[in-house]
């Protein structure tokens, strides 16, 4: 008895898995499938097993506005529903689909992010605003003619092996985003409404460079209230949203750090909405505390616009600055040194910053090195052609790795070509 019973739990079990239904509520749809010989009943249902191994489906004018079940036909490869009432298509789990042809519908949407093996799609005479085949490296055919466009993003890497293409008929579309707008203004200008472009961002249009490539600037105590201009081009959003300029600027090999943005907190200067005017004090400023000592420095600037979806960088290289303050170094303080000197820390003891100060009556190339009790280097700052002056260099107590380093005594030394000193800081914790 209890044979029979087990056996009675194991052939339900197995026919309940194989009589496995999928949903469709779309009476027009289902009915499709019954004159396919898909499914008998309509019941809004479909016996999965009838559908899951089906590689084409021809559901054309069948007046459906429902495609729900359409996920079930995991081996489809062509399917053909044009001339329906379908508002949307989502083929997300049909991802053997190779053909789509959906023309003569209402969609408003229609997401093929997942169907990276289509190669054809047809969605003629639809009310599309917007389709995105990027991720669609294999089509070889697009048709979006006639429907309401005002973005088409084809940044999928395709150029001669689109063979056929068009997308005329959407009054609203001006630019087409592609990976070779190159490419695709040669070959495809006729394949679009006249006036409409390629590029590689349509959110923003691209700007340029007003400033020239290279400067020179040289700052002294008397010019500090002078100026150094900063312009570029408009960038022109396509969908008519504000725009924001960020400007950064990098000293040498340093990385670029943001110096102004057209929103936000503002810095001390005013720019205008495509120009930034930088007062010669504002370089100072923004000097990099670790080249504190430098006379010399290539500053290097760059600008994007954000719409704040989309963020574009300006064309062309970054502006390059050269940038020279050993007069504004070499009067800096009560005069020029008359001789070398490396003076005590301060404060000291410290935590977990002090301040090295040493004196240069003459241009030079020097090293400040930081040495713990067991004579091993632990930190060591390298500048050339120092100007003559008063210099000072933070220090965190951290190494040339930047680790922070422990509790104890410490030494820094300063050394030049024809001077060497050590004095003794204590790092407390």
């Amino acid at each position: 008895m209890k044979k029979v019973a087990i056996l009675f739990i194991v052939l339900l079990t197995s026919s309940f898995v194989f009589a496995q239904n999928t949903y469709v509520p779309d009476d027009k749809f289902e009915q499709a499938l019954i004159d396919l010989g898909y499914d008998t009943t309509l019941d809004d249902s479909v016996l999965t097993e009838n559908i899951s191994d089906v590689t084409s489906l021809d559901v054309m004018g069948k007046d459906i506005s429902d495609l729900t079940g359409i996920e079930a036909f995991t081996a489809l490869i062509i399917l053909e529903c044009d001339n329906n009432q379908l508002t949307s298509i989502y083929t997300g789990y049909n991802i053997a689909l190779k053909e789509l042809h959906c023309p003569g519908n209402q969609l408003t949407r229609l997401d093929v992010s997942n169907n990276t093996a289509l190669e054809i799609l047809n969605c003629e005479r639809n009310q599309l605003t917007k389709l995105d085949v990027s991720n669609n490296t294999a089509l070889i055919e697009l048709y979006c003619t006639t429907n309401q466009l005002t973005s088409l993003n084809m940044r999928n890497g395709i150029t001669s092996q689109l063979s056929d293409f068009d997308a005329t008929g959407n009054s609203g579309l001006t630019c087409i985003e592609t990976l070779d707008p190159d490419y695709a203004t040669a070959n495809w200008t006729s394949k679009v409404d006249a006036g409409v472009t390629f590029s590689l961002n349509c959110g923003l249009a691209d700007f340029e460079w007003v400033s020239s490539a290279l400067d020179t600037i040289n700052i002294s105590k008397t010019n500090l209230t002078d100026t150094y201009e900063l312009k570029w081009s408009e960038s022109k959003d396509v969908d008519i949203k504000t725009i924001d300029y960020h400007i950064s600027v990098g000293v040498g090999q340093l990385p670029a750090e943001t110096i102004y943005e057209t929103t936000g907190r503002h810095p001390p200067w005013a720019p205008a909405d495509t120009s930034l005017t930088i007062y010669y004090q504002n370089i100072i400023d923004i000097w990099y505390p670790n080249l504190a000592m430098l006379s010399r420095a290539t500053l290097k600037f760059s600008v994007s616009a954000t719409d704040g979806i989309d963020t574009v960088k300006v064309s062309g290289d970054d502006r390059v600055v050269f940038v020279n303050r050993y007069e504004y170094l070499s009067t800096e303080g009560e005069g020029v040194p008359v001789e070398f000197a490396l003076h005590e820390n301060y404060p000291n003891p410290f935590n977990p910053t002090t301040t090295l100060r040493f004196d240069l009556p003459e241009v030079s190339d020097i090293t400040l090195t930081i040495y713990n009790m067991l004579g091993q280097k632990v930190r060591t700052f390298n500048y050339q052609n120092t100007s003559a002056g008063y210099h000072s260099v933070k220090w965190n107590a951290t190494n040339d790795y930047g680790d922070p380093l422990g509790a104890g005594v410490y030494l820094y030394q300063l050394q030049t070509k024809d001077f060497v000193k050590t004095r003794k800081m204590v790092l407390l914790k």
